[in-house]
């Protein structure tokens, strides 16, 4: 289950915001309540982050770059390979 919402959310699925950027934090929220839903929550995965952590891009769309990242860092832009 975990592995299967890791892929699905860098996929795109954990893009809330639809920006093409998938963060840190949205992974994670996305993780978070896919594996309790595909579990019937039976597992309940949680996430210990230090509290000056800040936010920042795991993944950028590569069909859509855009020129200069919000976070003020840079992001490595890749494709995800649909292995289904």
């Amino acid at each position: 289950a975990f592995t299967k919402a890791l892929l699905d959310g860098l996929k795109g699925s954990a893009d809330y915001d639809r920006d093409q950027v998938i963060t840190l934090k949205e992974l994670d929220l996305y993780v978070t309540r896919s594996v309790k839903t595909l579990t019937n929550g039976k597992q309940r995965p949680t996430t210990d982050f230090p509290p000056n952590l800040p936010d920042f891009p795991l993944f950028v769309d590569e069909t859509n770059p855009r020129p200069a990242d919000a976070f003020g860092m840079p992001a490595i832009a890749v494709k995800v390979k649909d292995t289904e």
